[in-house]
């Protein structure tokens, strides 16, 4: 079985630290979850290490509508 427990009494990680020791519990360690701050701040973060420049948005533009175009006249012929 498993269980998450939340420690609200630091008394208590003793007991359970000397119950893991005599090897009757298991304990893991997990990662907090990102809060909705912490991903914004990173994807902001990753978004202005990735700056693109007009060139660059404007080659993308032109093959998003090539692509487009393409397509389009499949049916066509």
């Amino acid at each position: 079985m498993i269980y998450q427990l939340e420690i609200l009494n630091p008394e208590v990680q003793a007991l359970l630290d000397s119950l893991a020791k005599m090897n009757l519990i298991k304990i893991q360690r997990l990662e907090a979850p990102e809060n909705t701050e912490d991903i914004l701040r990173r994807l902001r973060a990753q978004s202005a290490e990735e700056e693109l420049s007009e060139a660059d948005i404007l080659r993308e533009v032109e093959t998003v509508r090539a692509e487009r175009y393409a397509r389009s006249n499949k049916g066509n012929h």
